[in-house]
């Protein structure tokens, strides 16, 4: 049972106890007293439902059990419930209402977990905090009911989620050890854009529509920085890294062969020996891999 469904079955409870425990006015309250000391002080008293009223006669208190369960009610002076205090067998429970009667705070305690619940003034969940063995999370509903916002903490990681009107979450924040992810979703759901760090490496990548990687910028621990485009089938198609070295601009065919160089780099020659480039070289592969064209 819900947070919210307890709430509603509390109030329930408590109309049904004023009107007993009105009757039990009328009908008059069986107390047995046992005087322990001298003066108009009781040790202990004795009841099965316990009433206060203020001066004009107006319940304000009530002390009674609800099928075997003890409940505090106060009531204001329009004698509105304001405030219930109960125990259930495993449950003990709080609620707190506003001057039209309506459930505004719940805050429950069982064996496997704590919880509080707040309510806006039509009484719809706005605030859901729950603490058990996963960890505390918080949740923050609109006003439709649709989840918006939530924010956990487990032993490894702690998340954030934050969703659109229709409840489609559009943006994760992730903080684990290997590092921290944002990651930006579209009205559908697919991960759209990622930025990253892992292991102390900055990375941002760009999705389609599909969730296909398309664009990567990512910089290395070694002052290298390298940012790739991908083709719709996922092959990079051309790439621009600066590096120690110097700069470089590699253009890839569908086969993720290099087709075109320009800057530093390494390749084999057409005699076979491997060269080093300049950042003013530029060199032509055919469809095969192999250098035919390079200069200087």
């Amino acid at each position: 049972m819900t947070v919210e469904e307890r709430m509603a079955r509390l109030e329930r409870n408590n109309r049904r106890l004023l009107a007993g425990l009105a009757a039990a006015m009328l009908l008059g309250l069986g107390v047995a007293a046992i005087l322990r000391s001298g003066g108009n002080v009781f040790a202990e008293v004795s009841a099965r439902r316990l009433l206060l009223m203020d001066d004009h006669g107006k319940i304000r208190a009530a002390l009674a059990t609800v099928k075997g369960a003890p409940r505090l009610i106060l009531y204001d002076e329009q004698g509105i419930s304001r405030a219930m205090l109960g125990a259930d067998n495993d449950e003990v429970k709080l609620v707190l209402s506003d001057t039209n009667g309506e459930c505004r705070a719940g805050l429950g305690v069982d064996k496997d977990k704590g919880n509080l619940a707040l309510s806006d003034e039509n009484g719809k969940p706005r605030v859901m905090l729950v603490a058990d063995k996963d960890g505390p999370r918080l949740g923050l509903l609109d006003e439709s009911g649709r989840p918006r916002a939530a924010l956990s903490a487990e032993k490894e990681r702690a998340n954030l989620v934050l969703a659109d009107a229709n409840g489609q979450p559009r943006a994760l924040l992730v903080a684990e050890k290997e590092g921290p992810k944002l990651g930006l979703h579209d009205e559908s759901g697919k991960q759209r854009a990622v930025l990253a760090v892992y292991n102390s490496v900055p990375a941002l990548g760009l999705h389609d529509e599909n969730g296909r990687l398309r664009a990567a910028l990512v910089a290395s621990k070694d002052g290298a920085v390298g940012l790739s485009i991908q083709d719709e089938n996922g092959n990079t198609r051309a790439a621009l890294g600066g590096s120690k070295d110097g700069p470089s601009v590699d253009l890839m065919d569908g086969n993720n062969r290099y087709r075109a160089t320009l800057g530093v780099g390494k390749a084999l020659s057409a005699d076979g020996k491997t060269n080093a480039y300049p950042e003013s070289s530029m060199r032509l592969f055919d469809a095969s891999g192999k250098m035919i064209w390079t200069t200087p």
